[in-house]
């Protein structure tokens, strides 16, 4: 019971820690977002908002898109670094 509680423990920390990995600790706001095609069907993405952008201090849009096979979060890390430097 005890070594269960530990890997409980273990992959909540792991989970938290890599949340705030992909927050650049708070700097960055991370949402997920679901678009609504014409085929009905949906196209679901996450957007990476630096802090820094607002309505004064504009900052480029980057679209990163998972080739044949891939997921989005293949490509997160791609995401995470742009915009983490403000991208």
């Amino acid at each position: 019971m005890k070594f269960l509680l530990k890997c409980i423990f273990v992959i909540v920390l792991c989970s938290f820690s890599a949340s705030i990995v992909q927050s650049n600790f708070g700097k960055v706001d991370v949402s997920s977002m679901k678009l609504p095609t014409d085929s009905g069907q949906h196209l679901v993405f996450d957007l990476y908002k630096p802090n820094s952008a607002t309505s004064k201090n504009k900052a480029p849009f980057i679209i990163v898109v998972p080739g044949f096979q891939r997921s989005k979060e293949a490509l997160s890390n791609i995401a995470i670094e742009l915009s983490r430097r403000g991208w």
